[in-house]
C-alpha cells in the first residue's frame, strides 16, 4: 500500500550512543521507525504539531536539556547513526543553535540521550556565547 506525500524533508544523521535504543525508544513511542520518532521531536520542540506524523501523543512531555550542567565533552564509545527526515518547515538547525549546538546531529544525540533517562550520554552544547569570550587586546 502506498504511503502519503509527507512533503519535503531535510535529512540529518544523528549519532546516537550505542548504549541508547533508539529503535526501542521509538517503538515504545509507537513509531514504526526512528526516522519518523525523530522528525517528530524536532516538530514538537519547534511548537509545529501540524507536521507530526506518527502517534499524536508521543511527544507530550519532551526530552529537555535546561537545567543540564554536566561536562561540556563526555567521552562515547560506539555510535549508531540513524537517518532521521524532519519537514523542511522545521528549522532543525536553528533550534539546535538556539540550543547551543553547532550542529543538529550532536543536538538530536541529546536529546535521545535524554529521552532515554541517560544524561550521562549527553555530549553538551558546544557553541561559545558572545558573552563567554574574552575580548582581544592589541
Amino acid at each position: 500500500m502506498p504511503q502519503h506525500n509527507l512533503g519535503d524533508r531535510d535529512t540529518y544523521m544523528i549519532r546516537a550512543a550505542k548504549e541508547i535504543n533508539v529503535k526501542e525508544l521509538a517503538a515504545q513511542a509507537g513509531y514504526s521507525n526512528v526516522s519518523r520518532y525523530g522528525a517528530d521531536m524536532f516538530a514538537s520542540i519547534a511548537d509545529r504539531l501540524d507536521l507530526l506524523v506518527g502517534p499524536r501523543t508521543a511527544w507530550r512531555t519532551l526530552p529537555s536539556l535546561d537545567g543540564f550542567d554536566g561536562p561540556p565533552q563526555v567521552q562515547r564509545g560506539e555510535c549508531e547513526r540513524y537517518m532521521v527526515r524532519v519537514a523542511a518547515e522545521v528549522n532543525t538547525k536553528g533550534l539546535a543553535t538556539a540550543a547551543g549546538y553547532s550542529n543538529v546531529s550532536r543536538y538530536g544525540a541529546d536529546l535521545f540521550a535524554i529521552a532515554a533517562g541517560r544524561p550521562d550520554l549527553v555530549l553538551g552544547a558546544d557553541l561559545i556565547q558572545e558573552e563567554d569570550m574574552l575580548p582581544i587586546s592589541a
